[in-house]
């Protein structure tokens, strides 16, 4: 079960992080399988593209590559321009231009681009519904080796219409498979009836339940390892981003606060109640937020921080604050106005 491409190091990893933890699988099952063919349906910004790719390199296999995408998003990723599909182009070309090749069209048109029997190992990873990647499996399936394998991201996914789940459960009634939990779900499906032992042995394995812990215990543990190292370099950024947004913030309280004492401090005005009211609702507003978004300890040493999650939320619910401030701004240029007419 154990191959040395386990302990490679991925060459490249960008946002979105989601399908990092199953990076060395992906390393591990290209230099298993050793496929002629391999493709993946829905590549975004190619995380997990680059990872097979990068094995098929390492292990120097004569394995051809294809990525089929429209690069425009859907539902489920998000719709995004083509700086996405620029991106993944330029590093597909300086890296792995020999024996890979990106299919931008629609799954369903690329399929004439493929004979029957085809494909050693398919990784479907499009839209997550479940009549679409019913239909992907379907459609695709005949285009299956005698060696075939299918893999399924998100099988651990269940909320904003994901049915991959529910699919995987019909289909691994039918199949030899494996299923990890980590990292939204990877689905193992062998289609194909004339496997190598590699794949064979790992699936004999997954049978028992104390293979099934072995197994899911060692991919998922590589794979924390290869997230945790990816968010230890984006560490420092990540605080200077936060750093950079709390002074920010900060500012833009101490300029409405001088706003709302230059505003309410003309003493010899007599203040109507209503406006008296707004004033005290407004600076009650300043303190709520003083009180959510900032403590009295502006800087967490960075010794501290690592002790903590190395995903870095920064400040939470921006869009409320920001809303918010435009609705304060009017409010005092209303004030103002009241007082000058």
């Amino acid at each position: 079960m154990i191959n040395t491409s386990l302990f490679l190091k991925p060459d490249r990893i960008v946002d979105p992080t989601g399908w990092v933890g199953h990076i060395p699988f992906a390393f591990w099952v290209i230099e298993t399988l050793k496929p002629a063919v391999f493709v993946e349906l829905g590549t975004h910004t190619g995380n997990s593209y680059f990872s097979f790719c990068q094995s098929v390199n390492s292990n120097r296999l004569p394995t051809k590559c294809y990525a089929v995408d429209t690069w425009k998003g859907d539902e489920h990723a998000g719709f995004y321009d083509d700086t996405v599909f620029a991106e993944v182009a330029t590093y597909n070309e300086n890296q792995y231009h020999s024996f890979s090749r990106l299919i931008r069209m629609t799954f369903d048109d690329a399929l004439s681009t493929f004979s029957d029997n085809s494909i050693d190992l398919l990784h479907i990873d499009g839209l997550h519904s479940y009549e679409a990647v019913k239909h992907d499996f379907n459609a695709w399936l005949p285009k299956l080796s005698h060696r075939g394998v299918i893999l399924f991201h998100d099988i651990n996914v269940r909320e904003r219409d994901f049915g991959v789940w529910k699919l995987w459960e019909e289909l691994s009634a039918l199949y030899p498979h494996l299923a990890f939990d980590h990292s939204s779900g990877l689905g193992v499906l062998i289609v194909g009836g004339n496997q190598n032992a590699g794949i064979l042995e790992i699936a004999k394995e997954f049978e028992s339940l104390s293979g099934q812990h072995l197994i899911k215990s060692l991919f998922s543990r590589l794979g924390h390892m290869v997230d945790l190292e990816y968010h230890s370099k984006t560490f420092p950024r990540d605080i200077e981003v936060r750093d950079t947004e709390i002074n920010s913030l900060n500012m833009m309280i101490d300029e409405l606060e001088n706003n709302i004492n230059t505003t309410f401090n003309f003493r010899f005005l007599r203040v109507p109640k209503p406006i008296k009211k707004l004033k005290n609702s407004i600076r009650k507003r300043l303190k709520k937020l003083q009180e959510k978004f900032f403590s009295k300890s502006k800087y967490i040493p960075l010794s501290e921080l690592k002790k903590k999650s190395p995903k870095i939320f920064l400040i939470g619910n921006k869009a409320n604050f920001l809303r918010l401030r435009c609705k304060l701004g009017l409010l005092l240029l209303i004030i103002s106005h009241s007082f000058q007419s």
